[in-house]
């Protein structure tokens, strides 16, 4: 299984995108999804570097909700 962070748009009347991270099965599928949340880390480097990660979901596609809509894992 891997991860990313990635850019989804959610199914609602106004606009709304959040970064999640998405979870793949070996062969690349969407298995699952958590919900969105900060930064995090145990010091500033910690913290930068996942924001390197969160800011790299802005250049890939954006997913539709209900393509990530699997089991939150």
């Amino acid at each position: 299984m891997s991860w990313n962070y990635r850019v989804v748009k959610h199914d609602c009347e106004e606009d709304c995108y959040e970064i999640m991270e998405v979870y793949y099965d070996k062969n690349g599928n969407i298995i699952g999804y958590a919900d969105p949340g900060c930064p995090y880390g145990e010091s500033i480097e910690e913290i930068r570097e996942c924001l390197k990660l969160m800011s790299r979901a802005l250049d890939k596609p954006i997913l539709q909700m209900k393509d990530v809509n699997y089991p939150t894992l």
